[in-house]
């Protein structure tokens, strides 16, 4: 059984968080190519947690889809793409209501949230391909919808990105909170491509056996309560 293991660090750790993506590729001599992928970002439980791991905390609602763009920067010039590798974050417009942790000037910001990347593959025969891997991570906001949102800035490129996963809290009329994140869910995305005449299983999932939904139901006052504790200390 041949094997090779491709490693996909993100360009810039800076535009996406201290994440590692990782993917296993096994080659064999069958007509079915398995690349099963792996992550490594930082996770929290608590609002206490989330609030001290986050320079800003906001609340407010996405108005609207603004823009894609290659979160993958040239390491010599970061304010290009890189012309090799390919990571795809979605820009999202959001109108802040109430700014409960941090400084923000304005009433509109933009979020990314990293979408999908490129990933190169080398068939047994060297010859070089590429597949698209979407983030195991990434939820599409609803909008109407009114969120609590624990961000950091990227201040090259003036927008805001998740500080920890998870990093969103749904608030419904009633003022209950809904933990929005794919941690808890135990469904693998499979996706089914051919490649040089073979077929390609990508395996991918965010489902942490570990990790425990500790906010949902709680009141959103009982959150901004706990958040202007924290800071204050």
């Amino acid at each position: 059984m041949k094997h090779k293991h491709i490693i996909i660090f993100a360009a810039l750790l800076f535009v996406v968080g201290a994440s590692t993506y990782v993917y296993w590729t096994d080659f064999t001599k069958q007509e079915t190519i398995k690349v099963t992928s792996s992550h490594d970002y930082p996770v929290a439980e608590t609002i206490d947690d989330m609030t001290k791991q986050s320079d800003v905390v906001v609340l407010g609602e996405y108005t609207s889809f603004d823009s894609t763009w290659n979160m993958a920067r040239n390491p010599d010039d970061p304010s290009q793409p890189d012309e090799d590798n390919y990571t795809e974050g979605h820009l999202y417009n959001f109108k802040i209501v109430e700014v409960v942790k941090g400084n923000i000037p304005s009433e509109t910001i933009k979020i990314n949230l990293r979408y999908e990347e490129t990933i190169p593959l080398i068939t047994e025969q060297g010859k070089k391909e590429k597949i698209k891997n979407k983030d195991p991570l990434y939820q599409k906001p609803e909008f109407g919808h009114r969120y609590l949102l624990f961000l950091n800035k990227n201040k090259d490129f003036d927008h805001y990105y998740s500080a920890v996963e998870p990093f969103q809290i749904m608030i419904h009329k009633d003022g209950k909170a809904e933990l929005k994140t794919n941690l808890t869910d135990k469904n693998i995305t499979i996706q089914t491509l051919e490649v040089d005449g073979k077929k390609v299983v990508l395996e991918n999932h965010a489902y942490r056996e570990e990790f425990t939904d500790r906010i949902s139901g709680k009141s959103l006052q009982e959150i901004l309560d706990r958040i202007q504790d924290i800071t204050k200390q």
